[in-house]
C-alpha cells in the first residue's frame, strides 16, 4: 500500500501543477494513467498480501494433515499395544492358573512383532505356592526367551507406581540393550470387578516410534518429533537428542518470546502454529505447529524453516511486480497516444460507467465527471471485491465439507472387517461381508471375529438415520460390542450394550442389531435378536428356515430393558444369511420393494455356493432390481458357513 502511495504522490506533484489549466481529455488522461498505475500497484500489493495468508493457512490446513497422518501411524502400534495388554489382562489369570502362561505370553510376541516383551506379575497373596508370581517373555535378537522367579524381568515398583493403566517414561533393560523401551501397564482382575491380582506390562521399542515418525517428509528440510509431558525429545531426526535434550532446556533464543509462555501452552494440549528459531537450523526463523498425541500424554511437533515455506511465494511475487513495471511502460505509451488522439466524449463515458455501477438505474447529472467516474470505479471494485471473498469462502466450505466426509467414510471403512478370507487359519469357518451405504457414510454395521479358539462371535446392526450422525452412532456401537465381548452370552453382551447407548443419549437414536455366538467345536449358535431384521438358515440339505425369534426392543431406547437369547445347531455345510431392511426395500423405478419372497427365492437356489458367491449374488440382483433408481437405505449382507 505504501508504494502505492508514493507512487500517486509523485505523479501528482509533477503533473498536478498547472492541471487546472488544461482541457478536460488531457486531465482525463491524466488521471486515468495515476489511476491505472495505483490499481496496479494495489493490485499486487494485495495479490502478495492475499497469497501470503492463504499460503499461510494450506500451511497450517496442511500441518494439520501431516500431524494427523504422523498421530494415525504413531497411534495404530499404541492402540495395538493397549489393546494386546488388555487381552493379556482378560486371559492371564486363567492360563496362570492352568500353568500355561508362558506358553500364551509366546503366542502373543509370536503373532506380534511389534511387540518386544510382555510381563506378569501375580500378587504374593494371589499367587500359587507350586507357580512362580513372575513371568517375562522377552525378544532377544531373533529369539523370545522366557523368565520365571519371584518378580519378572520388568521392574513393575519402579516404572510403572499406582497402575491405572497408563505407558511408562522411556527406559533400557538388559535385555534389549541397543533401543530404549516404553511399555503399558495395567492391573490384572480378579473374580471380582475391583479386585486386583496382579499387572500387565507390554513393551515396545521406542525405535518403532521413531521410525514411523522419521519415514514421513516435511517439506525439503522440515522435520517431525515427539516429546513427553516433560518435554524430552522421544523421537528426533537428531538420534543424540533422543532421550538426552530437553525442549524446555534449550538456548533462550529459541524461543521468540518468554519460554515459560511457550511451556504453558505446549502443556495446555491445544494444535496451535507460532515461530521458533530452532537449534537444527541455525536458529533461522522458522514456521512450528504442535498437537496433543491421543492415548499418551506426549506432543507431536513440527518445524518447517520459513525462507522454505514463501520461497515460492517471493518468486511470484518478483514475476508480479515485473510484469507490473511492463504494464505500466506500456500505459505510459498508450497514455501519449491517447492525449494526441481526440477522446470519446468523456460526459457519454461517464455516464456510460455510471450506470454500470449501478446496475442498469437512472444515472445522477454530476458536475464533475472525473469525481463521478472514480466514484462509479469503486463502487464495483467494492462488489468485486464482495463477490471475490464470498466465492473463496465457499470453496473453502465445500472444501472442509468433503475432506471431512472422505476422512469419515475411511475411518467407517477402517472400523469393520474386510479382507476375504476373513480367517485364512481358520478353515471350518467362511466369511464373507458388504456394506454399501446410501450417502458417503451410513449407520449400518457389520463384525465378526472369535472371542476365544472356539467361539466365532459375529453382528449385524441398522442405526436409525444416515450420515453422520448415524455414523457416529455405529463407530460407538461397533467399540462397545468388542468392548463387552469377553462374556459368551449373547443377551449380555446386547444389554451392556443397551444401557451404554442409552446414556446420553439425546438425539434419540437407536440400532436394531443381530448379536450370535457359534460354538465351532459343537455348532452350537446362541443369538440375541434386538428387533433385527430375521436371518435365514440354508441347510446343508437345501431346507431354507428363518429364525425368526425376536428378543427385545432395539437398542439405545430403554437403559434398564432385558433380553434374551435362543439357540440352534448348525451342522456341517449349513449357512447363516443376515441382512438390513435396505435389501428388502430397495425399490425399482415402478415403485416395487425387493421384498423378501425375491430374496428367500435366491437362497433356495444358492445351496451349497460359498459366502462370497452368495452375497455376489444378491448384490447383482439388486442393482439389476433397482435400475435408475437412487439408492434411499444403507445395504448389508452377510454370510456364514459352517464348513466341513
Amino acid at each position: 500500500m505504501f508504494y502505492g502511495k508514493f507512487l500517486f504522490c509523485n505523479l501528482f506533484c509533477v503533473l498536478g501543477k498547472g492541471m487546472n489549466k488544461k482541457r478536460i481529455s488531457y486531465r482525463l488522461s491524466v488521471y486515468i494513467l495515476s489511476i491505472a498505475v495505483i490499481v496496479i500497484s494495489v493490485i499486487v500489493i494485495i495479490n502478495y498480501t492475499y497469497s501470503k495468508r492463504l499460503l499461510t493457512e494450506r500451511i497450517e490446513e496442511s500441518a494439520i494433515n501431516q500431524s494427523k497422518l504422523i498421530i494415525t501411524n504413531v497411534a495404530r502400534p499404541i492402540v495395538t499395544t493397549q489393546e494386546i495388554t488388555r487381552n493379556v489382562a482378560n486371559q492371564a489369570l486363567y492360563y496362570y492358573q492352568h500353568n500355561d502362561l508362558d506358553f500364551f505370553l509366546k503366542q502373543v510376541l509370536e503373532s506380534n512383532p511389534s511387540i518386544s516383551g510382555m510381563h506378569v506379575l501375580i500378587l504374593p497373596e494371589f499367587a500359587s505356592e507350586k507357580l512362580q508370581a513372575g513371568h517375562s517373555t522377552v525378544r532377544q535378537n531373533t529369539q523370545i526367551i522366557t523368565h520365571r522367579g519371584t518378580m519378572p524381568l520388568f521392574n513393575f515398583s519402579q516404572h510403572c507406581p499406582g497402575i491405572v493403566g497408563k505407558w511408562t517414561d522411556p527406559y533400557h533393560a538388559e535385555y534389549s540393550p541397543n533401543s530404549a523401551l516404553i511399555a503399558y501397564c495395567m492391573p490384572l482382575a480378579g473374580s471380582g470387578e475391583t479386585d486386583t491380582v496382579g499387572y500387565v506390562c507390554c513393551e515396545t521399542e521406542l525405535e518403532n516410534i521413531n521410525r514411523l515418525v522419521s519415514g514421513i517428509q516435511i517439506g525439503k528440510e522440515g522435520f517431525a518429533a515427539i516429546i513427553d509431558s516433560k518435554g524430552l525429545f522421544l523421537t528426533h531426526p537428531n538420534q543424540e537428542w533422543v532421550l538426552s535434550k530437553n525442549i524446555y532446556d534449550l538456548p533462550d533464543k529459541v524461543f521468540p518470546g518468554d519460554v515459560n509462555a511457550f511451556k504453558n501452552m505446549l502443556q495446555a494440549g491445544k494444535s496451535i502454529p507460532g515461530i521458533i528459531y530452532p537449534e537444527t537450523f541455525n536458529y533461522e526463523k522458522s514456521w512450528l505447529y504442535y498437537a496433543p498425541m491421543p492415548y499418551t500424554q506426549w506432543t507431536l511437533i513440527i518445524i518447517v524453516p520459513v525462507k522454505e515455506l514463501f520461497y515460492d511465494l517471493w518468486l511470484v511475487f518478483r514475476q508480479i511486480v515485473s510484469v507490473a513495471l511492463v504494464g505500466i511502460i506500456i500505459i505510459v505509451l498508450l497514455f501519449v497516444w491517447v492525449v494526441r488522439k481526440t477522446l470519446e466524449p468523456l460526459l457519454q463515458v461517464t455516464k456510460d460507467i455510471q450506470s454500470f455501477s449501478l446496475g442498469g438505474k437512472k444515472t445522477v447529472q454530476v458536475n464533475n465527471e472525473i469525481v463521478s467516474l472514480v466514484e462509479s470505479l469503486e463502487v464495483m471494485q467494492n462488489r468485486y471485491d464482495e463477490l471475490l471473498k464470498e466465492q473463496n469462502q465457499s470453496k473453502k466450505d465445500k472444501r472442509n465439507i468433503e475432506k471431512d466426509l472422505k476422512s469419515a467414510k475411511e475411518i467407517q471403512s477402517g472400523i469393520i472387517p474386510s479382507g476375504y478370507p476373513a480367517f485364512p487359519d481358520r478353515p471350518e469357518i467362511d466369511i464373507f461381508a458388504v456394506l454399501s451405504p446410501a450417502q458417503t457414510i451410513g449407520g449400518d454395521l457389520y463384525d465378526y471375529f472369535f472371542i476365544d479358539k472356539n467361539h466365532l462371535l459375529f453382528a449385524i446392526g441398522d442405526v436409525s438415520g444416515k450420515g453422520i450422525p448415524a455414523s457416529l452412532f455405529m463407530a460407538v456401537a461397533h467399540t462397545l460390542i468388542k468392548s463387552n465381548s469377553n462374556v459368551l452370552s449373547s443377551k449380555h453382551i446386547v444389554e451392556l450394550m443397551n444401557k451404554k447407548l442409552s446414556q446420553r443419549n439425546t438425539n434419540q437414536h437407536f440400532i436394531t442389531l443381530f448379536v450370535g455366538i457359534l460354538d465351532i467345536s459343537t455348532g452350537i449358535l446362541d443369538y440375541c435378536n434386538a428387533a433385527h431384521n430375521h436371518p435365514y438358515l440354508l441347510r446343508h440339505s437345501g431346507e431354507l428356515e428363518m429364525l425368526s425369534e425376536t428378543h427385545g426392543l432395539p437398542a439405545g431406547i430403554y437403559a434398564n430393558k432385558s433380553y434374551s437369547s435362543s439357540s440352534n445347531v448348525l451342522r456341517k455345510g449349513d449357512m447363516i444369511f443376515l441382512y438390513t431392511d435396505g435389501v428388502i426395500d430397495c425399490r425399482n423405478p415402478e415403485d416395487q420393494i425387493f421384498g423378501q419372497k425375491r430374496l428367500e427365492s435366491i437362497l433356495e437356489q444358492m445351496k451349497g455356493t460359498a459366502c462370497k458367491e452368495l452375497v455376489h449374488k444378491i448384490e447383482t440382483n439388486l442393482k439389476s432390481f433397482k435400475g435408475t433408481n437412487k439408492q434411499t437405505d444403507d445395504i448389508s449382507l452377510m454370510a456364514i458357513r459352517f464348513m466341513e
